[in-house]
Formats: C-alpha cells, structure tokens, sequence
C-alpha cells in the first residue's frame, strides 16, 4: 500500500515537469539585438584625437539620455 502513497505523487509530478520548460519557454524572448546608439557610443573609442573622441562620447551620451528620455515619456 505504501508503494501506492509514493507513485501517485510521482505520477501527478512528472508532467509537470516535463511541460514546465514548454510554459516558460512560450513567453516573449526579449529582444536580444543591440540598439544603433549604442553602437554608435561604441565606435567613439576608435577616433584617435582625445578631442574629436570626447566630442563624439557626449554627443552620443546626450543621443542615449534623449532616447531614454522619449521612452520613459
């Protein structure tokens, strides 16, 4: 009779988690590419001159901090 107690539960158990990944893996993949601004901010570190450099990081910075700005609006 014991034997009874112990694979019901096993039994009701199993399925579940067998379908357990199916129910995580239906919900929306987020979006895993990375924005143009960000490579944009990333291709500053390429320029040479220290000046030209730093103008394009707070030019980018500032692109960055506007898009943030529009989506939290």
């Amino acid at each position: 009779m014991k034997s009874h107690v112990l694979v019901l539960p096993a039994l009701l158990v199993a399925p579940a988690l067998f379908f357990a990944p199916t129910v995580v893996g239906a919900q929306e993949t987020p979006n895993l590419h990375r924005p143009a601004l960000f490579d944009d901010l990333i291709n500053c570190k390429a320029i040479e001159n220290p000046e030209k450099r730093l103008a394009c990081y707070d030019a980018k910075v500032e692109s960055l901090d506007q898009a943030q700005k529009m989506r939290t609006s």
